[in-house]
C-alpha cells in the first residue's frame, strides 16, 4: 500500500514489521556467510558458491513455476537484466573469494559500504542531486573505508581490496534494478541472477577442478542455500511493507551478528582502527537513510 493512503498509525506498525523482517534477514545472510566460510576451510569457494547457486536456482524455478512468473521467460533475456545479472555475480565472486581470508565482521563492514556507493553512481547514471548533507556522508564513510583498508606505503591488503570491491558492483546491481521494467516480475530478475551466479562459477570450478563433497559438506551447502533464499523473500518483504529510509537502517544489525560468529567460531575480533573505520561507516549510511526520510517528507 501507498504511504499516503495509511494512517500515521497504520505506517508505524507496517514499519515496526518491516523493521523485524530485516533484522531478521540479516540473520539468514550472515549464517549463510559463516556456513560458506566454513565450508571454504574445506572445499574450493567457487564449487562451494556453484553447487549453493544450483540449489537455490532450483527452488526459485519451481517458486517461478508454481506462481505463474515462468510464463514470461522470455524476460531473462532483456539486458538490464542480464547487466543486473552480472554485476551480481561479479559482486559475489569477489566477496566469497576474499571471505575466507579476512574476518567475517570486516568483510559485512565494507559490504555495508554499498549503499554509499550508491549515492554517486545514482548521481552520475539517474541525474539525481544531493545536498551537502548527504555529500559529507559519503566523504566520511569512504574515510572509514580507508582506516578498515589501512593502505601504507606497501599497498593494501588484496583481500580487503577485493572484499570491498564487491560493494561497488553490488552498488551497480542496484542502481540498475531501478532501469528494469517494473512488469518483469522479481522471481525471474532473481532467478536469471542465480542462474548466472551457476553457470560462472560451474565452469571456473570445472576448469580448476573438480573436488568430491561429502554428506555432511553438501547439508551445509543446503543450509546456506535455504538461508539465502530466506533472506532475500524477508528483504522483498521488509522493502515492500516499510518505508525504504527507515526499514534500510535495520541492515545493519548484520554487523552485530557477523561479530559474535565470528568470534565464535575463528575468535576473530577487529582491531581498534578497523572498529573506527566500521563505526564511520556505519555512522554515514545511517545518517544517509535519515537524510532521504526527511527528504521524502518534505517532497
Amino acid at each position: 500500500m501507498d504511504n499516503a493512503l495509511r494512517t500515521p498509525q497504520e505506517l508505524k506498525q507496517d514499519n515496526i514489521r518491516a523493521a523485524g523482517f530485516m533484522v531478521l534477514s540479516t540473520v539468514f545472510f550472515i549464517i549463510n556467510d559463516t556456513t560458506m566460510k566454513l565450508v571454504a576451510e574445506e572445499l574450493p569457494i567457487l564449487q562451494a558458491m556453484a553447487i549453493r547457486g544450483a540449489l537455490v536456482t532450483v527452488g526459485l524455478g519451481v517458486a517461478a513455476y508454481l506462481t505463474g512468473a515462468l510464463a514470461r521467460w522470455t524476460s531473462l533475456a532483456d539486458p538490464v537484466v542480464l547487466g543486473r545479472a552480472g554485476f551480481e555475480t561479479v559482486g559475489s565472486f569477489a566477496f566469497m573469494i576474499a571471505l575466507p581470508h579476512i574476518p567475517l565482521a570486516t568483510a559485512v563492514a565494507l559490504n555495508m559500504a554499498t549503499p554509499l556507493c550508491i549515492l554517486p553512481l545514482a548521481a552520475l547514471l539517474l541525474g539525481e542531486r544531493y545536498g551537502w548533507r548527504r555529500i559529507a556522508a559519503i566523504v566520511v564513510g569512504f574515510l572509514g573505508v580507508m582506516l578498515i583498508l589501512r593502505p601504507s606505503v606497501d599497498g593494501v591488503d588484496p583481500w580487503l581490496m577485493l572484499s570491498f570491491s564487491s560493494c561497488v558492483f553490488f552498488a551497480m546491481r542496484d542502481v540498475s534494478t531501478r532501469r528494469i521494467s517494473r512488469d518483469i516480475p522479481s522471481l525471474l530478475i532473481a532467478l536469471t541472477m542465480s542462474g548466472t551466479v551457476t553457470v560462472a562459477t560451474a565452469a571456473w570450478s570445472a576448469i580448476d577442478g573438480w573436488q568430491p563433497v561429502g554428506v555432511i559438506l553438501f547439508a551445509k551447502l543446503v543450509l546456506a542455500s535455504v538461508m539465502v533464499a530466506f533472506g532475500y523473500m524477508l528483504v522483498v518483504k521488509a522493502m515492500r511493507q516499510g518505508e525504504v529510509s527507515f526499514t534500510g537502517a535495520f541492515r545493519y544489525a548484520a554487523l552485530l551478528w557477523a561479530t559474535a560468529l565470528g568470534w565464535i567460531f575463528w575468535r576473530e575480533v577487529p582491531d581498534p582502527v578497523a572498529w573506527a573505520g566500521i563505526s564511520l561507516v556505519l555512522g554515514a549510511g545511517l545518517y544517509a537513510l535519515h537524510r532521504e526520510r526527511v527528504r521524502a517528507r518534505q517532497a
